[in-house]
């Protein structure tokens, strides 16, 4: 049975704009990282890799993005505009075209933002 996390809210209506956006800002946070975390350990399960092993790295990314600034914490080939360590990674995803899928709108996206494209 999955678990269900209960976000207060603290609004007065939940016809206003605030409490669609902070849902909104829950959809993306939560859901769209569990989506992103199951291709993952999809991922590791097939490549023989201990996903409990990325639980360190997944901690401290949360906390930090939590306690800085997550454009300026930005790491990875996308924000270094490492071409040639994306297109290593794009070739070893094509067994898996959806977490491919977001790989290529995710690193579009960095090196746009972070490159001032966007």
């Amino acid at each position: 049975m999955p678990r269900v996390f209960f976000l207060t809210i603290n609004v007065l209506s939940h016809d206003s704009e605030l409490f669609l956006s902070k849902c909104f800002a829950a959809v993306a946070s939560n859901n769209f990282t569990y989506h992103l975390l199951s291709m993952v350990k999809e991922y590791c399960i097939k490549n023989e890799v201990n996903f409990k092993d990325l639980k360190p790295l997944l901690e401290k990314t949360i906390e930090v993005a939590l306690n800085e600034d997550p454009y300026m914490e930005q790491t990875g080939p996308a924000n270094r505009a490492d071409n040639t360590l994306i297109e290593k990674q794009v070739n070893e995803l094509k067994d898996f075209e959806n977490l491919l899928e977001i790989y290529e709108i995710f690193t579009k996206q960095i090196i746009k933002k972070h490159h001032h494209e966007l």
